[in-house]
């Protein structure tokens, strides 16, 4: 794929979807703070690879049936939000290669 631009808002047409890698494309701008209400059975959420900027939104914490977060290789900035790591079923998560300001070893 060769997505570029923003995270489309069209994927709150998308209700049902429980998966969505986004991964390798040219995809830039911040992770809307809706998503996890557009999407709201999301297990998996991968988003690396691209050219995401901005901090990750608290309401990222809001997915609560996520089980992976992929947010490696972008541009994302601040703080890593507490909420994430409260996520019962969370088993994945990877940040690498932004430029967070505190670890994942921190969070815990």
């Amino acid at each position: 794929m060769s997505l570029r631009g923003p995270i489309p808002d069209s994927l709150r047409l998308c209700t049902s979807l429980q998966m969505l890698n986004l991964s390798g494309n040219f995809l830039s701008g911040n992770i809307p703070s809706q998503i996890c209400s557009w999407l709201p059975y999301l297990v998996i959420l991968d988003l690396s690879r691209n050219n995401l900027t901005g901090p990750i939104p608290a309401e990222i914490a809001n997915c609560k049936y996520l089980n992976e977060l992929v947010l490696d290789d972008n541009r994302l900035s601040g703080l890593i939000p507490d909420g994430i790591f409260r996520l019962s079923r969370l088993k994945m998560v990877s940040f690498a290669n932004n430029s967070l300001s505190r670890s994942v070893v921190e969070a815990f």
